[in-house]
């Protein structure tokens, strides 16, 4: 996976996107789901598509590591990341010079309340193996006693989590040597 600032780059922060979720939280016209999904694949550039669903992907980690570590709200953040993430299985085809990150944000957060999932938000993360053995590792170790906190970051890139716990659990181990 790329880093950070890859990633980010053409991207969205994700304080920006929790924000932009929080202030679109208001009725609106009904559109089928379809028609969203559309919509949202709309805003995004068909260079910048792959780019999206990584930044996607992360948010999802973040939200669930985030939920099932430090027990912080996932709605309705993980239900319009997911909506993303869907609306992203097709490649973008906007022909902006960049992502409409905004617009695409606004109308994942419609597509989440009008047509929220049906299956809770534990089980949803329970089923992402990533998120969970992450979540199981960082819980496992703050059991016994290390403190594993996760970075007030805009975002939580999961690579670069595993490797630096992996880091600091190397570095505990070679000075109990």
């Amino acid at each position: 996976m790329a880093g950070d600032k890859t990633r980010k780059g053409k991207g969205v922060k994700f304080s920006t996107f929790k924000a932009l979720v929080d202030s679109n939280r208001v009725q609106t016209p009904q559109y089928a789901q379809d028609e969203l999904l559309n919509l949202i694949s709309a805003c995004f550039t068909a260079q910048q598509s792959d780019l999206a669903r990584l930044i996607v992907r992360d948010f999802i980690v973040d939200v669930g590591l985030r939920h099932l570590c430090d027990q912080a709200p996932a709605e309705p953040y993980l239900g319009v990341a997911e909506v993303l993430q869907v609306a992203l299985n097709e490649r973008g085809r906007s022909q902006q010079e960049n992502s409409d990150w905004a617009r695409a944000i606004q109308l994942a957060a419609l597509h989440a309340s009008l047509y929220p999932s049906p299956v809770p938000v534990r089980e949803k993360l329970e089923r992402d193996t990533r998120v969970n053995l992450l979540a199981k590792f960082i819980r496992g170790l703050r059991s016994r006693g290390y403190t594993v906190t996760l970075p007030d970051t805009d975002g939580l890139n999961a690579d670069n989590e595993i490797a630096r716990i992996a880091a600091d659990i190397e570095k505990l181990w070679s000075n109990a040597l």
